[in-house]
């Protein structure tokens, strides 16, 4: 499991590229693993550089500002999707 690589604490985050070296598994799969991790255990990358990591106790307001970096993300998925789905119904008619 990719979680039993990672650190508690923001400082403390481990890179891709640190991941891929100590599990010998290339990006993808471990972006896949945490996804799939997600599911149960928070797993926190902030797109700061720092890397992925667990949340230490009273960082709670890291977690707030990774739901809203992803809310946002799904937000412009969301958009695509539905400039897609209009195509998808201009071309049936």
């Amino acid at each position: 499991m990719i979680k039993d690589y990672l650190l508690k604490g923001h400082e403390n985050g481990r890179t891709l590229e640190e991941l891929e070296i100590l599990t010998g598994k290339p990006g993808r799969i471990i972006r896949r693993q945490i996804n799939e991790e997600r599911r149960d255990t928070i797993i926190l990358n902030l797109q700061d550089g720092q890397g992925y990591f667990l949340p230490d106790a009273g960082e709670a307001d890291l977690v707030r500002r990774w739901v809203k970096q992803e809310e946002s993300r799904l937000k412009l998925h969301a958009l695509s999707l539905r400039a897609g789905r209009q195509a998808l119904r201009e071309e049936q008619q």
